[in-house]
């Protein structure tokens, strides 16, 4: 009997230990988009398909760095990529726009490109700009756009 009460008083303190800041860091991890599509045609390509928000990272010289989950936020995030087009549903609401992966030449003396992808409402106006990493895997996606110190960086994976 003292076995069993010593070994429930353990299996507390273990449930205790896992915090809700344990599980915010596993959040934070993310997916990583080390290894990524370097062509338009290959992004495009693994791009398609229905992908889950895991976390935007902030990034501010201001105020610091600040993570955002679906844990901490409460919002649930979904874009499908179609060919032409992403569906976004946040919170079951489902909005539908149209996207375009670009190339930008960044430097002239490597002839280093990135790509970039814009999304269009349907009205045509341009929503947003974001450097776009899908890795190589086709499992992870990051859609940068803390690089003018205003927005954040949406890190997204794959839904099988």
């Amino acid at each position: 009997m003292k076995f069993q009460a010593l070994f429930f008083i353990v299996f507390l303190l273990h449930l205790n230990s896992c915090s809700d800041a344990d599980v915010q860091h596993e959040l934070i991890i993310g997916c990583p988009t080390d290894e990524v599509a370097q062509t338009k045609e290959n992004a495009a390509v693994l791009l398609l398909g229905k992908w889950e928000w895991i976390k935007t990272f902030y990034t501010n010289r201001a105020s610091g760095n600040y993570v955002e989950t679906s844990y901490s936020s409460g919002k649930q995030i979904f874009f499908e990529f179609k060919t032409d087009k992403v569906i976004i549903t946040e919170n079951n609401v489902v909005t539908e726009e149209r996207y375009e992966i670009i190339v930008d030449e960044v430097g002239t003396a490597m002839a280093e490109q990135q790509l970039k992808i814009n999304f269009t409402t349907t009205a045509g106006e341009l929503r947003e700009i974001s450097l776009l990493r899908v890795s190589a895997s086709g499992q992870c996606l990051t859609l940068i756009n803390s690089y003018d110190d205003a927005g954040g960086d949406l890190n997204f994976q794959k839904v099988n």
